[in-house]
């Protein structure tokens, strides 16, 4: 893997550990989705379930 995916999932990391400080209902406003891998990532952009 190429350095800015490992900058990519770095800042990933710290985002969802940032989630618990939304209040919940901003939270809920939004669409928010977690993927398990890259692969999960790209099905889901393609609309492949």
């Amino acid at each position: 893997m190429g350095r800015g995916w490992t900058c990519s999932m770095k800042r990933i990391k710290e985002i969802v550990t940032d989630v618990p400080t939304i209040p919940g209902e901003l939270f809920a406003k939004f669409q928010t989705s977690f993927y398990s891998d890259p692969r999960d990532v790209a099905f889901k952009a393609l609309g492949v379930e």
